[in-house]
């Protein structure tokens, strides 16, 4: 049987037992002439449990909507799967924040790129 580990600002978040995981992750390789059009990778949405856990990890961040305006705020993230690293140095956003449930997405790589500029 496969885990999955997502670790949010250092904190292991509680997670609903075979819901939303295996987690699917999309990598994306960039032309370096339309860098504009991809910045980042991602995964899919992911639900965890409104636990006590979890809002306590997740405290301070605002749902984000696609065609927002506003710069999301993110928290730093890693997702393990088995005991191994598979993405380190991402950052977790959030989308909603249901009665019983959040639901957000990581971003990695070179997401903030042109903000580094």
């Amino acid at each position: 049987m496969s885990t999955t580990e997502i670790i949010v600002n250092e904190v292991s978040l509680d997670t609903f037992k075979g819901e939303g995981f295996p987690v699917k992750i999309t990598k994306q390789i960039n032309d370096l002439r339309k860098l504009k059009t991809r910045n980042a990778s991602f995964t899919s949405q992911i639900s965890f449990p409104r636990t006590a856990k979890n809002t306590g990890a997740l405290s301070g961040l605002t749902p984000t909507f696609k065609n927002s305006k506003v710069t999301p705020t993110s928290l730093s993230c890693v997702i393990l799967m088995n005991g191994v690293t598979v993405l380190s140095g991402g950052r977790f956003t959030l989308s909603s924040k249901g009665e019983d449930r959040y639901k957000g997405t990581v971003f990695f790589g070179n997401f903030d790129f042109f903000n580094l500029l």
